[in-house]
């Protein structure tokens, strides 16, 4: 109990997580350092555009809470969870609509986006089908239809010459 109230109440570190396990400490302790870094360089603190959450779901459920009540477009081909987050927490509980489109296809976000329209959200790779949305014609189209680009970056992250940062506002993953 004494070390639970110390590590809550004494500043060790930019966060403070309860439970884990030695190999999960190590994965935060590596994620709040590369936190710290903005392009090579040192910026002095976390950075604020940057968010730990305790899985890749629960990021996603941040991100699509972020446009509660509002439209948004998905890729048509999600992990299970994913779209069961999209279908029964932003849709049913939250009372946002979302149209569902092949991933490949940009064309598809811009027809079915509307007036009420916040976000268009993919994965990176889609999970199970592995189709891969073209990024720069996508983030483009959502600039241009002024619209948040979130991108779900779990099978893709680490992969050699992926830079999700580049082409999402928002990017989530699971590191798990």
């Amino acid at each position: 109990l004494d070390q639970g109230i110390q590590a809550f109440t004494t500043v060790r570190a930019p966060y403070v997580r309860g439970g884990g396990t030695p190999s999960a400490q190590v994965l935060e302790e590596a994620c709040i350092a590369q936190l710290w870094h903005s392009g090579g360089k040192e910026v002095g603190g976390p950075r604020p555009d940057a968010v730990i959450v305790a899985s890749g779901q629960a990021a996603n459920h941040l991100a699509f809470s972020l446009f509660r009540g509002s439209h948004m477009v998905s890729s048509n081909q999600l992990f299970g969870t994913t779209k069961v987050a999209l279908t029964q927490g932003f849709e049913r509980n939250g009372g946002g609509k979302v149209a569902y489109v092949a991933p490949e296809d940009t064309q598809a976000f811009v027809n079915a986006t509307t007036p009420a329209t916040r976000a268009w959200f993919v994965e990176a790779i889609s999970n199970p089908l592995g189709r891969v949305p073209d990024f720069d014609s996508l983030k483009q189209a959502a600039r241009a239809a002024q619209v948040v680009l979130i991108v779900d970056s779990t099978l893709a992250a680490g992969m050699p010459g992926f830079r999700g940062g580049d082409h999402a506002d928002i990017l989530t993953t699971s590191l798990t």
